[in-house]
């Protein structure tokens, strides 16, 4: 008669534990084989390289951790300079783009006489920052003929430079000095 019963062999918790490790052990050799093949055959440092490299780095020395240097703090970066410009009259509602471009999004509109802070000229267009209380820019353009120069520098005149001055300097004549004859 058949009986349902399996006969000897590995208990079924076991064959379990087995498929459970070669399909996690399948997955990480899928993921190193595609690591390998995007890095273009770099591996990975492990945790401890990338410990003494840091180190290395942070305190010049060649990967000694016991450095007598204390840890450095990040400095504050500077703000870029603004050049203060306004809206000129009679431009009415102007667009702020996202893109120096026409026919780029529109970030937000200004009106005549507001504010605008131009870090850099970039063709046609001025590069802003429309937020000049943040330490983040937060950018957009403008067309150049819609906004004119709050504090202008003044412009040089073109006159021609002084003549040159020639001054006459005496030279050296040479001096005859008595000999002696023997």
């Amino acid at each position: 008669m058949y009986s349902s019963r399996r006969q000897g062999g590995p208990p079924s918790w076991f064959i379990a534990l087995i498929g459970i490790a070669l399909v996690f052990g399948g997955f990480r050799l899928w993921t190193g084989v595609q690591e390998f093949f995007q890095t273009g055959g770099l591996l990975r440092p492990t945790a401890s390289a990338i410990a003494l490299e840091t180190s290395a780095a942070a305190d010049g020395s060649s990967g000694n951790l016991q450095s007598p240097l204390m840890t450095r703090y990040p400095t504050n970066t500077p703000q870029p300079t603004c050049q203060d410009y306004t809206v000129r009259p009679g431009a009415g509602v102007i667009n702020v783009r996202r893109q120096p471009s026409t026919v780029a999004a529109v970030e937000e509109t200004l009106t005549e006489g507001d504010p605008v802070c131009v870090l850099e000229v970039q063709g046609e267009w001025f590069y802003i920052d429309r937020d000049v209380n943040t330490r983040r820019i937060e950018d957009g353009y403008i067309f150049e003929g819609l906004l004119r120069a709050s504090n202008p520098t003044p412009t040089p005149s073109n006159t021609p430079p002084a003549p040159a001055t020639i001054t006459l300097t005496p030279t050296a004549t040479a001096t005859k000095t008595p000999t002696r004859t023997p």
